[in-house]
């Protein structure tokens, strides 16, 4: 090791990879994951919501006009 180099020691052989994801703290990690997809989630639903009824708006009133010409 030179002055001039920065060098890490990793121990391999007792590495758990497993041990970040167990505790509180990556139990509230998950719980604000969650969270913000339901918050995406429901933005999209919404929004997906909203484009279904212009979509059956406006189909009623095709379906009107049908009717409307099929009487005369």
């Amino acid at each position: 090791m030179s002055k001039t180099s920065v060098d890490f020691f990793w121990d391999v052989h007792r590495d758990n990879p497993e041990a970040l994801y167990k505790g509180r703290a990556a139990s509230r990690m998950e719980l604000d994951r969650l969270i913000k997809r339901i918050e995406k989630l429901s933005s999209e639903k919404n929004e997906l919501e909203n484009k279904l009824d212009e979509i059956n708006s406006e189909l009623y009133d095709i379906n009107q006009r049908v009717d409307e010409l099929q009487r005369q």
